[in-house]
C-alpha cells in the first residue's frame, strides 16, 4: 500500500477520525494481508497523530508502516524502500521507477455514479 500525500493541505484533508478508522480496519480485519504501507510526504500533523496512536497499534502492524519523503533519486532512502517491495518496471517514474504508466481518472471513474468532485 503506497500512500502519497503530495498536494494534501488543511483545506482538503479528511478528519483525523478517518485516519484512525483506516488504521483500525487494516489492523483488525486485514492483519496479515498488509505487506507494507509506505507513506510518502505525510504532513507533520499526520505524523504527530500517528505517534499518538502508535502505542495502541499491534506490534506487527507498526513494523509494516514506513514513512519516507521525496525526492526519489537513485540511492535515496525512499527509492531503497520502494525498490525492496515493488519491481522497478512496475513503479511509476515519479517514485524512481521506469514504468510509463500515467493515471487518468476517466479510466477508473466513469458513468453516472461519479461524485461531483471528480468532474473537476
Amino acid at each position: 500500500l503506497l500512500i502519497d500525500f503530495k498536494g494534501l493541505s488543511r483545506q482538503n484533508i479528511s478528519p483525523m477520525s478517518v485516519f484512525r478508522e483506516t488504521l483500525t480496519i487494516l489492523q483488525d480485519h486485514y492483519p496479515e494481508r498488509l505487506g507494507m504501507s509506505v507513506l510518502i510526504d505525510a504532513p507533520s500533523l499526520f505524523l504527530g497523530v500517528y505517534r499518538l496512536l502508535k502505542p495502541f497499534l499491534d506490534a506487527t502492524t507498526k513494523e509494516k508502516i514506513v514513512w519516507t519523503t521525496r525526492p526519489f533519486k537513485e540511492g535515496s532512502a525512499g527509492t531503497q524502500i520502494l525498490s525492496g517491495v515493488v519491481d522497478n518496471s512496475e513503479l511509476e517514474a515519479d517514485y524512481g521507477g521506469s514504468s510509463g504508466f500515467v493515471y487518468q481518472n476517466e479510466s477508473y471513474f466513469s458513468g453516472d455514479w461519479k461524485p461531483k468532485y471528480f468532474s473537476q
